[in-house]
């Protein structure tokens, strides 16, 4: 892993961050410079920026360069639930614990590998056709995602998810107990500067981040809500109850794990640790998608029942609230 460290010289007063970085590092094209600036690997003054920044005079970059492995995504025997197939698109029903594309620390056993063998084996792959994700889910989140069987496909549907046009729709349960039944939650989301891999809230300059939600039901010391994503940033849903004091149940990155225990009424904690005992991931599932068909035109929508551990929380809480 490569590191460096630049002051900006009074001729850089005013210059965009990835056209100063191309000729100041000598060796990295500008978009490598804006996806490292985008992941939170470049930073101005110890703060992360976008790649339209204004540089000023003895402003202090830092960049690190992580390393490129190089590797063979290889087809795996890996089951996989598939909701919706036709020649164009595919919807799978991803397990938690499953990660979608390989990547550090996760080079093998993953969705693709295993969409590689399932579709390798019905004679549908080519030099010209590959499968590639629409969109990804978190390696504990579960639910329904898309992949394209065709470059063309993908980037029509790509384009529709830019476009706002495929609804995606999630369940979770969150500790405590929301303020209002139904609202947007609307906070600009960044990477957060003293860890890269998670994010946070960032009024000055994060993207924008609108999700919705609907209370479904509410429990002693939980909520259970269905959630649309307007936008569909990293972690979004898990950073925006976070920041409302809602972490979701069982997410260790966000606060919703045993740090929620200390802030919950002492006569609740015993029944929470036995929550958290079955809930041993985020209690977050993708159970619906409807989307517009590349080919046909048609609106399909395509559900997914909640997982056996969210089930089981349910089953768990009902018993043990008497006015249910």
């Amino acid at each position: 892993m490569d590191n460096f460290s630049i002051t900006v010289e009074q001729d850089g007063e005013g210059e965009r961050i990835d056209h100063y970085l191309v000729v100041s590092t000598k060796g990295l094209s500008r978009t490598k410079i804006q996806n490292l600036i985008k992941e939170g690997f470049i930073t101005v003054n110890n703060n992360t920026v976008k790649a339209n920044f204004r540089l000023s005079a003895g402003d202090e970059i830092e960049g690190t360069i992580p390393p490129v492995r190089e590797f063979e995504l290889k087809p795996e025997t890996i089951p996989l639930d598939i909701r919706f197939e036709d020649e164009y698109l595919l919807v799978i029903n991803k397990p938690a614990g499953l990660v979608v594309h390989p990547g550090t620390g996760n080079w093998a056993g993953t969705l693709m590998n295993g969409l590689l063998h399932y579709l390798g084996e019905k004679g549908e792959l080519s030099e010209n056709k590959r499968p590639s994700l629409v969109h990804r889910l978190d390696k504990e989140t579960s639910g329904l995602l898309i992949a394209a069987k065709d470059e063309q496909s993908l980037n029509y549907m790509q384009l529709e998810l830019k476009k706002r046009r495929i609804k995606r729709r999630y369940q979770a349960l969150v500790w405590g107990h929301l303020r209002e039944e139904q609202a947007v939650i609307n906070f600009p989301i960044g990477r957060l500067p003293t860890d890269r891999r998670k994010m946070t809230v960032d009024e000055e300059s994060g993207r924008d981040a609108v999700t919705r939600y609907v209370l479904l039901e509410r429990y002693k010391f939980m909520d259970h809500v269905d959630i649309s994503l307007q936008t569909g940033r990293t972690h979004q849903i898990r950073v925006h109850f976070s920041h409302l004091g809602h972490p979701v149940v069982g997410d260790s990155d966000y606060g919703g794990n045993d740090k929620i225990l200390q802030g919950l009424f002492d006569q609740y904690r015993m029944d929470a640790r036995k929550v958290l005992a079955i809930m041993r991931r985020q209690a977050l599932h993708a159970w619906r998608l409807e989307f517009r068909h590349p080919q046909t035109g048609l609106i399909h929508a395509v559900k997914s029942e909640l997982p056996d551990d969210i089930m089981k929380v349910l089953s768990y809480i009902k018993e043990i609230d008497p006015k249910l």
